[in-house]
């Protein structure tokens, strides 16, 4: 059986301008430590922070293993030949349910560790922030992690992985997964299956080739 090569981006134009306005007004915890000598950020702002943020990292996470477990469930639903409509329905609304706590539960966090700044020191963020800095409302990463390029595979997982070409200003060099790259920097994404994949690339391209092309940063 073929395996079918699918690539999500996390964030869709819709959405990336609704992150855009997070990205602009909020800050993750990750960021505020990162540039924390630079904005002359105090030992007790430093110990506010990491508090907010421990104090929901485990509610957090529980939450979202028991979404990871009601999605393998969902996937074994809708996996079958005859779907059970009803069934199917009322797992949704359980999914939707937990991902909205968990949007909360991040827009919550963000909101307390913003009131733990000044607007001096938030505008010295705004400035100092990079393109791998970003922070949005995609739950389906911890509290702390940037938004992320996935890629599905369908199919036997003995099919094996396809092979992966990053290219960017310096060349291009194979990686063993696009996971780490920010959509922002995304130039373009090629696919390459078949006869071309293996005139191309040989038996490294026999389950197919992803080629992500970065934006230049020069």
């Amino acid at each position: 059986m073929k395996r079918y090569i699918l690539l999500l981006l996390v964030t869709t134009v819709g959405v990336v301008q609704g992150q855009d306005v997070f990205r602009e007004k909020l800050f993750s915890v990750d960021l505020i430590l990162k540039y924390a000598e630079d904005i002359a950020l105090s030992d007790q702002q430093e110990a506010s922070v990491k508090k907010i943020y421990n104090d929901h990292i485990s509610e957090f996470n529980s939450l979202k293993w028991e979404l990871d477990a009601q999605m393998v469930k969902m996937d074994r639903l809708i996996s079958t030949g005859q779907v059970d409509n009803e069934a199917a329905l009322k797992k949704m609304d359980h999914l939707l349910d937990l991902e909205n706590k968990l949007k909360k539960m991040r827009f919550k966090v963000m909101l307390a560790l913003k009131s733990q700044l000044t607007e001096t020191q938030q505008e010295q963020l705004k400035g100092l922030r990079s393109s791998s800095d970003g922070v949005g409302l995609n739950m389906m990463t911890p509290i702390n992690e940037n938004p992320r390029v996935m890629l599905k595979v369908d199919g036997p997982k003995s099919a094996g992985d396809p092979l992966y070409i990053i290219k960017d200003q310096y060349g291009q060099r194979r990686a063993n997964s696009v996971s780490g790259i920010e959509p922002a920097d995304i130039e373009s994404v090629e696919v390459i299956k078949g006869e071309m994949a293996l005139d191309e690339y040989g038996q490294d391209g026999k389950n197919g080739v992803i080629i992500v092309t970065l934006k230049s940063r020069l």
